[in-house]
C-alpha cells in the first residue's frame, strides 16, 4: 500500500511540482538560517566594536587622568619652588640691612636712566640734569620706600635690594619655564606623539 501511495501522489502532482516546491522550501530554509548566522554575526561584530570603543574611552580617560595628575604634580613643584624662592628672597632682605651701609651709590643722572627703562620703550629722556622721573612704572628711588626728596640718590641698599628683587622675579621666571619644559616633555609611560 506504501507504494500505491506515491503512484497516486506523482499521478495528481507530476514529481517536477514536487521537486520545486522542495527547491523552495530548501532555499527557504536555507536563507532563514544564513540570516539567523549572519544576524548573530552582525551583532557580535556590533559587541565587538562597542568592545573596542569602549576600551579606547577608558584608555583616553585613563590618559587624561595620568595628564592631569602630573599637570597638577608639576603645579604643586612650581608653588613649592616659587615660595622656596621667595623665602630666599625675603631672607636675603633681611640680610641686606646688615651687609650694607646705606652710602650713596647711584646719583640722578644713574635713576632717570633706570626710571627710563622701567617706563618701557616708548618713554621719552628728561633732560639731564633734571631728578629722576617720579611718574615712570617703578620709580628706581620709589622701589627703595625713598620720598620725593630723596629721589636723587640711590644706597647700596637700594641697589642690593632691587638685584635681589630681579633674582627672585629671574627664579621665579625660569621655574615656570622649566615647569612648562617638563609638561611639554613626553614621559616614559606617554608616546611621543606630537
Amino acid at each position: 500500500m506504501h507504494g500505491g501511495a506515491s503512484v497516486i501522489a506523482t499521478r495528481i502532482v507530476p514529481s517536477w511540482v514536487i521537486a520545486v516546491i522542495a527547491l523552495v522550501l530548501g532555499a527557504l530554509g536555507g536563507v532563514a538560517v544564513t540570516l539567523l548566522v549572519k544576524d548573530l554575526e552582525i551583532s557580535q561584530l556590533r559587541e565587538t566594536q562597542a568592545n573596542a570603543r569602549l576600551t579606547a574611552t577608558l584608555q583616553q580617560l585613563l590618559q587624561l587622568k595620568a595628564a592631569i595628575d602630573r599637570g597638577d604634580q608639576l603645579t604643586r613643584d612650581l608653588h613649592q619652588a616659587n615660595a622656596a624662592t621667595l623665602a630666599l628672597q625675603d631672607r636675603l632682605d633681611h640680610e641686606i640691612e646688615k651687609a650694607t651701609t646705606g652710602r650713596a651709590c647711584l646719583g640722578t643722572d644713574a635713576l632717570r636712566l633706570l626710571d627710563r627703562a622701567a617706563a618701557g620703550p616708548n618713554a621719552s629722556a628728561p633732560a639731564p640734569g633734571k631728578p629722576a622721573a617720579t611718574h615712570a612704572g617703578e620709580p628706581a628711588a620709589h622701589a627703595a620706600g625713598h620720598d620725593q626728596a630723596d629721589a636723587a640718590v640711590a644706597s647700596d641698599t637700594d641697589v642690593t635690594r632691587w638685584a635681589n628683587a630681579a633674582y627672585a622675579q629671574y627664579a621665579q621666571c625660569a621655574q615656570r619655564l622649566n615647569a612648562l619644559i617638563d609638561w611639554h616633555t613626553p614621559t616614559d609611560d606617554q608616546d611621543a606623539r606630537p
